[in-house]
């Protein structure tokens, strides 16, 4: 399940609710220029990727723009990390491999399959972003022990 508050309207089409909701919630500290980037990182962070000629881009400016593109393409790597309560995934980091690829480095307690494929879904969109193939590499670790209780 993911932690996106668009889905709790409902889960077809979240992330335009959840856009919609950013958009519209008076989110304090914030000026209107970083809500549109949030707005528009939440909105395409799903399906397609984010076109210059969207509406939600055209009234960024370029560097905005840019921002939106390389935050959507992480949220996009790590909405599927996050899925279930079970916390088999302790963590994960970006690491440059060499000039040419990037590896998703997980670090796992036990078997994380359904979330590696939900980031396969979306390496094309990352190496369209990023202009580097991104590897997957899991490490699979032993979960904390927890001393019994006396």
């Amino acid at each position: 399940m993911t932690n996106s508050i668009g889905a709790f309207l409902t889960y077809t089409d979240y992330q335009v609710h959840t856009s919609y909701l950013i958009t519209h919630a008076n989110l304090l500290g914030f000026d209107q220029t970083e809500i549109a980037m949030m707005a528009a990182t939440a909105l395409y962070h799903r399906k397609a990727l984010p076109r210059k000629k969207c509406p939600e881009l055209a009234a960024l400016d370029q560097r905005a723009q840019q921002i939106v593109y390389i935050l959507s393409a992480l949220l996009r790597l790590a909405e599927p990390l996050d899925c279930g309560q079970a916390g088999h995934i302790q963590g994960a980091r970006l690491c440059v491999v060499d000039t040419r690829h990037v590896a998703l480095q997980i670090d796992a307690t036990h078997e994380c399959q359904v979330a590696v494929w939900g980031v396969q879904k979306h390496l094309a969109a990352f190496e369209k972003v990023f202009g580097r193939p991104l590897v997957i590499r899991v490490r699979q670790r032993q979960a904390p022990s927890i001393p019994a209780c006396r």
